[in-house]
């Protein structure tokens, strides 16, 4: 539910934004925005759960943010 994956962690994503906007070249992606739609969050994809626990992304999950975070080669 993108509801509560955003509300749990709004703090702390805002903290590490506003750090990251501090140092030049920097620039800070929000997972849940490469998980999430409107409404529910990916957990997994071809078989493979995307998170270890309820806050850190597998390996899978995290290729999966990767893979569709702009600007990278």
């Amino acid at each position: 539910d993108r509801a509560w994956a955003a509300g749990t962690r709004v703090e702390a994503s805002r903290i590490v934004a506003a750090s990251a906007a501090a140092i030049p070249g920097v620039r800070y992606v929000a997972p849940r925005d490469l998980l999430c739609d409107a409404r529910r969050c990916r957990t997994g994809g071809d078989g493979m759960p995307f998170y270890i626990d309820p806050q850190h992304l597998s390996r899978a999950g995290a290729d999966f943010v990767l893979a569709r975070v702009p600007g990278l080669p």
